[in-house]
């Protein structure tokens, strides 16, 4: 009888996301109406109300017939949470805090879908953060 070997965690198995982590507190991302009613391509009015989960959103509209039409939301999709991430990226004091961070933003990256103008401007604004605090200490 062969024996089994014990598994080893990797590393790659202890990331997690920018949610779990819990680099932000959920009740300071607020998503509006208006802003849902945008992804949603409805007029504000139509949207009825908007739950936030833990790791989604889940959103009741009016669709254009009259009918209540409800789906589940990334928080990934929304300007809120860019800039929420760039919030955080800009609170960070260290490199030692930035790099963290910007292991948490790696895998978002690699495990989610992010639109193209978002992940572009989160890395940039990670890239020239780093720079500035680079900067301050070798000074």
């Amino acid at each position: 009888m062969a024996r089994r070997t014990r598994r080893t965690r990797s590393k790659q198995a202890t990331r997690h996301s920018f949610i779990k982590t819990r680099w932000f507190k959920r009740a300071s991302l607020h998503i509006t109406k208006e802003e849902a009613g945008q992804v949603l391509g409805v007029p504000a009015n139509q949207v009825k109300w908007i739950k936030h989960m833990a790791h989604q959103l889940c959103i009741v509209w009016e669709n254009e017939k009259g009918k209540t039409c409800s789906s589940f939301f990334s928080y990934r999709i929304f300007l809120s949470w860019q800039r929420l991430l760039i919030a955080a990226i800009q609170s960070c004091q260290n490199l030692e805090e930035l790099n963290s961070l910007g292991a948490v933003i790696e895998y978002e990256f690699a495990r989610f879908n992010y639109p193209t103008e978002m992940e572009d401007l989160i890395s940039d604004t990670l890239k020239s953060h780093h720079f500035v605090l680079k900067a301050a200490a070798c000074c």
